[in-house]
């Protein structure tokens, strides 16, 4: 009730509540708030109880509220803000003493070790509870079992209050009532139920259906000893009497005969016990009903009494009896507390705590602080803490109160991570990642300019790579938003010269030449145009502006990003490869551009480094990284682009080296090559000279690794048509995935035919070209003639200072 009244105050709109009582109100909240193990027992007395409201679910959103700027910020926005960063730092430090030090026996009286500093460096001694734990605390699982049954109970209760027959057969299909309704379960949860309508409940109870409801309802009462006007105010405030005289006549008849018996039937019969409380109620409407007031006056003591002469099977009742009854109803009104407000409510409130105390649901149990960390942090992280997080960021100004948000995502990021809540992690990076400005559609030099003097979208640059690089293991969805995040910086030329360089097979490697992003013809506006001319036209870029930016991406460790890969868990780099294939636009159409074409081939390059960074465990991302590539080689080679075709061909070969090594991919990896049949003579012989000297360097590194006659087929056909001019195979549609792959091989061993609708490279070279090679004999001729041909076909231009191809640079492959 405390709480409440405290909430009421701080967010109170009545102008008559000064802004000094409601600050006032706050720090009264903030210092509970800070109390030992007090947000804990909230969550476990209150929001595990399904019998009261969800306290700490209310205090914080109110919490959220206030320390939302509107729109400056004032003390009470930052006071509200610490006090929920207080519970962060409190759980954030207690996640760090739990992975550095093993858990220890500690005294009964004393908590878990707490630190008020935030950070891991800070150290407290032992701090005392207020009391001593309590020693039948439920477990993990009785109180999650809690509060799904309260969800339930209060989806139940809305249904109730819409229609009650609709909102009963809600709780017997969860399995809250029972099928058949059992009377007294029906009972209980209407009386016990705060969130039910009290009009409703009356409506329900009083329809002839429920009978046999209406009489447990009435029984679980306890009315013995007690005056029929105190029995009848208990029996009402549970309900509101419906406005049909039928309906009420059912509801005091039970009632009645319940009361009757109980109290050893002082009465006659049950009926002159119906007729006094029906009495009661008429002067309960005569003396406080305004409209009654208005058109009689109201009944005095005598009319009372003698209004009720002879009703007593013939008797009186007791002329005393009487007496307090009609002092009793005159000073104070039946009324249903629960729909009043000021002292009629509260002290309503406060009688029902007391009944409750009463029982065993009056124990309140006492934790210590970390029991419950993962639910507090559920409860905290899922909204309050990140949308405050962003309102407070953009009025922010001052570096301090700017680390100190940005310690909040840190704290958040890395309770997610300590409790593997991935969509928590995600969420907040994601958040964070919003704050960066790299906007992609003017000049790249424009973009780099605002980044180099904003020192917001520097710090929050360097957080949000810090908090990657950290937790990488954690994050599954966010991984798109790291990609938009490095597109951003390619935009702006900011990116370090070792992202911009991709695997070439002659050269080594050679740089990716950045594109402007062309003005797209929504972008045409008259608007757009003069914001583009006097915004990036006209704009330099100053020294200072580059060299804090470049500064900036420098310290982020992006390279060591791609490098520390290769500790990644699978789940995590699975999902960064697939967010990298996502992100790059295929060739489709009039829809390619220099610009595309660059982005393109920049994701691919850094693809190829993580699939060789993770060469152990290529099995896992081959299969996306390998899709994506050999439909870019298909495309390009059908759109006549020829620099990404020239590009992707490198790659692959590239690829094929580092990987031939591993015997589970060997296979793979040569059946792979086979796309390059598939594309165009044209296209293939503008890459020619690429894959003639990728295939020799491919032999040299693991001809020793393959078995397989089909392998071999595919790399002679490739020799043949690339290096000796051959014709292209007549065949061959795109090849599958390379489950389909294994799959068609597996069925040409066995006989079978795919029903896939296309032939794969291992079944048309086998069964085209396995005839010509009958012996190693005839392999070594055919090999040697290959290499006479294609290096007849190479030019100086190509051959840059290498020695000449000739059959004895292939000993080493002979071999085999």
């Amino acid at each position: 009730m405390y709480l409440s009244t405290l909430r009421s105050i701080i967010m109170a709109s009545n102008p008559k509540v000064t802004a000094e009582r409601r600050e006032l109100a706050l720090e009264g909240l903030v210092q509970i708030w800070k109390l030992p193990g007090i947000v804990t027992e909230m969550y476990l007395n209150y929001d595990c109880d399904v019998n009261c409201s969800n306290l700490l679910e209310d205090t914080v959103d109110t919490l959220q509220k206030v320390a939302s700027p509107d729109p400056e910020i004032t003390p009470m926005n930052i006071l509200a803000f610490n006090a929920m960063m207080f519970v962060i730092d409190e759980i954030e430090s207690r996640c760090r003493q739990r992975i550095a030090t093993p858990p220890q026996s500690l005294p009964e009286n004393v908590a878990e070790v707490s630190q008020t500093t935030p950070g891991p460096e800070s150290s407290q001694p032992f701090r005392l509870l207020r009391v001593r734990v309590s020693s039948d605390l439920p477990t993990h699982e009785q109180l999650l079992a809690a509060k799904h049954k309260k969800l339930i109970l209060m989806s139940g209760a809305e249904k109730f209050n819409e229609k009650p027959t609709k909102g009963i057969q809600f709780l017997q299909e969860e399995g809250l009532l029972s099928t058949p309704l059992d009377s007294t379960e029906v009972a209980m949860f209407l009386r016990n139920n705060s969130r039910l309508d009290k009009k409703m409940i009356g409506e329900y109870l009083s329809n002839r259906k429920n009978l046999e409801i209406l009489d447990a309802f009435v029984k679980s009462f306890d009315f013995s000893n007690k005056r029929i006007d105190l029995a009848l105010r208990a029996y009402l405030e549970s309900f509101r009497l419906p406005g049909e005289a039928p309906l009420i006549d059912n509801l005091i008849q039970a009632f009645a005969d319940h009361w009757h018996k109980s109290t050893g039937e002082p009465f006659a019969n049950s009926g002159a016990a119906f007729t006094l409380a029906y009495a009661v109620i008429m002067l309960n409407t005569d003396q406080h009903n305004t409209n009654a007031k208005k058109q009689n006056v109201p009944m005095t003591e005598t009319d009372f009494i003698r209004n009720l002469r002879g009703v007593n099977s013939g008797e009186n009742f007791d002329q005393e009896m009487l007496t307090s009854i009609y002092n009793a109803i005159r000073s104070e009104e039946i009324v249903m507390p629960a729909e009043q407000s000021g002292i009629v409510r509260e002290n309503y409130l406060w009688k029902v705590l007391l009944g409750r105390s009463a029982t065993s649901e009056g124990n309140y149990l006492h934790a210590s602080n970390g029991m419950l960390d993962h639910e507090l942090f559920q409860i905290l992280a899922k909204g309050p803490i990140v949308q405050t997080l962003c309102m407070l960021w953009d009025p922010l100004i001052d570096p301090k109160a700017l680390q100190r948000i940005l310690h909040g995502f840190k704290k958040c990021v890395m309770i997610g991570f300590h409790y593997n809540m991935t969509d928590t992690v995600d969420s907040y990076l994601n958040t964070l990642s919003k704050f960066v400005p790299l906007i992609s559609n003017y000049d790249h030099q424009y973009v780099a300019g605002i980044f180099g003097r904003d020192n917001k979208g520097q710090l929050a640059l360097r957080t949000y790579f810090l908090l990657i690089r950290r937790y990488c293991n954690t994050i599954r969805d966010a991984w798109k938003n790291l990609c938009t995040c490095l597109l951003g910086l390619y935009n702006a030329n900011l990116l370090p010269n070792k992202l911009l360089e991709i695997d070439d097979i002659i050269e080594g490697t050679v740089s990716i030449e950045i594109k402007s992003r062309e003005t797209r013809r929504s972008d045409t506006g008259f608007i757009y145009s003069l914001f583009n001319i006097i915004s990036s036209s006209d704009y330099q870029l100053s020294p200072e502006e580059l060299d804090a930016a470049r500064s900036c991406v420098q310290e982020c460790g992006i390279e060591e990003l791609l490098n520390e890969s290769k500790f990644m868990r699978a789940e995590a780099l699975i999902e960064f490869v697939k967010a990298i294939v996502e992100i790059s636009p295929l060739p489709e159409g009039s829809e390619v551009t220099e610009y595309s074409k660059s982005v393109t081939v920049f994701f691919m390059g850094l693809l190829s480094k993580i699939i060789i960074q993770n060469g152990e465990r290529a099995s896992l991302i081959l299969p996306v990284a390998k899709d994506h590539l050999l439909s870019l080689i298909l495309d390009a080679s059908a759109n006549n682009e020829y620099y990404l075709l020239d590009r992707s061909v490198n790659v692959l070969l590239r690829l094929a080296i580092c990987l031939i090594s591993k015997e589970e991919l060997t296979s793979a990896v040569l059946h792979s090559l086979g796309v390059l049949l598939q594309i165009k003579a044209t296209s293939l012989e503008r890459v020619s000279k690429p894959i003639i000297w990728g295939l020799y360097e491919l032999l040299k590194a693991g001809s020793s690794f393959v078995k397989e006659d089909g392998d071999w087929v595919v790399l002679f056909t490739l020799l043949e048509c690339a290096g000796a001019g051959a014709s292209l195979p007549k065949i061959i549609k795109p090849t599958g995935s390379f489950q389909d792959q294994n799959e068609e091989r597996r069925n040409h061993e066995t006989g079978q035919e795919s029903d896939k609708g296309y032939t794969s490279d291992s079944e048309l070279y086998s069964l085209e070209q396995k005839k010509t090679i009958s012996s190693p004999r005839d392999i070594d001729s055919r090999f040697v003639n290959i290499f006479k041909m294609s290096n007849r076909r190479l030019d100086g231009s190509w051959q840059r200072g290498r020695n000449r191809i000739t059959p004895n640079s292939f000993t080493l492959c002979k071999s085999v």
